[in-house]
């Protein structure tokens, strides 16, 4: 009976021990549900963050293409434009050879309506008048 009564003592430590190692015990399974119900939570969370962006990059794809083919358009209806013009100057007189033309006419006109002992230079026994002659 000495065990007995030596073990009595102590079956109300072991007791409270128990109890107390079960409600830690408890504790730590009911945190870790909860950390895991709250990560759980959060990748949800994290999950519908990507996936909007996801479709944010798709619309944005779809604009950039949009905006691409508009550019496109745009860059031929300005070459079209660009060609139209360079078509229709073509088709216009040269205004350059033009130019060069009547140039040559009036050369001609005036080297044949000179006179034959009319010529554009001094001649060469003449000197020049002394009022033109600085000292």
């Amino acid at each position: 009976m000495n065990l007995k009564q030596s073990l009595s003592k102590y079956m109300n430590i072991f007791y409270i021990l128990i109890i107390t190692l079960f409600s830690i015990i408890i504790i730590n399974i009911f945190s870790f549900y909860q950390n895991e119900k709250h990560i759980e939570n959060l990748n949800e969370i994290h999950y519908n963050k990507i996936k909007n962006l996801e479709l944010n990059i798709v619309d944005l794809n779809k604009l950039i293409n949009e905006f691409l083919v508009q550019k496109q358009k745009q860059i031929e209806k300005l070459e079209e434009k660009l060609n139209e013009i360079r078509n229709n100057h073509e088709k216009s007189p040269n205004f350059n050879t033009t130019s060069e033309k009547i140039k040559d006419l009036k050369t001609k006109l005036s080297t044949n309506t000179k006179k034959p002992n009319q010529s554009s230079t001094t001649p060469k026994n003449k000197r020049p008048t002394e009022e033109f002659v600085k000292p």
